[in-house]
């Protein structure tokens, strides 16, 4: 009984990974033909200058969840009740702080800048308000709904991205371009809080919100110190090269970024697909041994990506963006490995969540972000682009293996040499 039970689970696991690969690559097809399209199109000046608002918003997105992503997903995975209360209970307040953080961040960067600036700022602004106010994917990540998820996303991916090539084709103002940004968030979000609020749910309680309130911010708060961190030191390199070398160059990076990244979304999927079941294990030993199967199978997938981008990355930029960013070769080999190595210390990360090391976590980020700022400035400084890919790399390595490593006498330690006892 227990085993059919458990092979009943292993389907819904897989099926679930299924569709959030589903998802994801329309995702990758908009990233690598559509994006590229634009990009030819646009230039990589202002490709830069929209990469780059779309940075700066998404890290103040993730202040504004408050580490609810994570606080979410372990509830709900957990008792699905429980999860829906803090998902209804916590979005005014995940609204409210994305306001008051990114009004001064806005009105800072539109200033006294032309129009195309404004707008596609004003636009990066508005699609960062809807996924930091959208915990409904994650709790329906939570509960295996990645079906749900996956059909709104496409949605909004496809009438974005449509946009977004008719932009292009039509060889319109890129002031246009403002249109699709908003609408591919915006779209799925309307569509996911339509079904949750349609759901039975308990009625609302201001006593109980309170309390949901305080607990998504005991628990979160000290997370989400570590999520801005990440989210900070994962885009220093992009912010170096937009500071030190130009918008025009941090078109070129963002474009070894994009095809690089494209293909995570396979990573993103077993990740968010197997974890529940790890959450949910009562045994210590087979919980690690299904990390460590999970995090061997992430690393294998991801040595072959890295292959066969540096076999033939440098023909597929040209033929996608264009003569104008085949600077982005070289990047994009080190990115791609770089990819891999987040992938793996994203495993760790929610490792460590199951064990609550919360407070560890936070301390280590703030760590990792402040050890990236130092290896990021000399080397692009020294190397440009180049420097900002190893930058990258040098900092993931740091943050999966040494600074992990202290955590609980080592149990990452002990989970990263499961992955190689086959």
């Amino acid at each position: 009984m227990i085993l059919k039970l458990e092979r009943v689970a292993a389907g819904r696991e897989l099926r679930n990974a299924a569709w959030s690969i589903l998802e994801k690559v329309v995702s990758a097809f908009g990233l690598i033909f559509v994006t590229s399209f634009v990009a030819k199109y646009i230039g990589p000046s202002v490709f830069g200058m929209l990469t780059l608002a779309a940075a700066i918003f998404q890290v103040i997105q993730i202040l504004a969840q408050l580490g609810s992503d994570s606080v979410v997903f372990k509830r709900s995975s957990r008792n699905a009740y429980s999860g829906a209360r803090l998902v209804s209970a916590t979005a005014t307040l995940r609204v409210s702080i994305y306001l008051l953080a990114a009004i001064p961040v806005l009105i800072f960067f539109v200033w006294g800048q032309d129009r195309l600036s404004a707008a596609l700022f004003s636009a990066a602004c508005l699609a960062a308000l809807f996924s930091a106010w959208d915990a409904y994917s994650i709790y329906n990540g939570a509960l295996l709904r990645a079906r749900v998820n996956a059909i709104t996303n496409v949605f909004g991916l496809v009438v974005g991205l449509a946009l977004r090539y008719c932009v292009a084709a039509l060889e319109l103002n890129p002031e246009w371009l403002a249109v699709p940004i908003i609408l591919t968030t915006f779209i799925p979000f309307v569509i996911r809080r339509n079904l949750f609020l349609r759901q039975p749910r308990p009625a609302r309680n201001s006593r109980n919100e309170r309390r949901y309130i305080y607990y998504l911010i005991s628990a979160g708060g000290t997370i989400a110190l570590s999520s801005i961190s990440i989210a900070v030191y994962t885009r220093v390199g992009q912010f170096m090269v937009s500071g030190i070398l130009g918008v025009r160059l941090m078109g070129v990076y963002a474009a070894a970024l994009t095809i690089a990244t494209s293909w995570s979304f396979v990573n993103a999927s077993l990740v968010n697909s197997f974890f529940p079941a790890i959450y949910g294990e009562r045994d210590e030993e087979r919980a690690v041994e299904r990390a460590a199967a999970l995090s061997r199978a992430v690393g294998i997938f991801c040595i072959i990506v890295t292959l066969v981008f540096a076999a033939f990355g440098a023909q597929l930029i040209e033929f996608l963006y264009g003569a104008e960013y085949v600077g982005a070769y070289v990047p994009g080999i080190i990115l791609c490995s770089s990819v891999g190595i987040s992938a793996l210390g994203t495993i760790s990360y929610r490792y460590i969540i199951r064990h609550s090391g919360y407070r560890f976590l936070s301390i280590k980020m703030v760590v990792v972000l402040l050890v990236s700022v130092a290896i990021y400035y000399p080397l692009v400084r020294m190397h440009g682009i180049v420097g900002a890919a190893l930058g990258v790399l040098f900092t993931e390595l740091l943050s999966l293996t040494v600074l992990n490593y202290l955590f609980k006498r080592g149990i990452i330690f002990n989970l990263h040499r499961r992955i190689f006892r086959v």
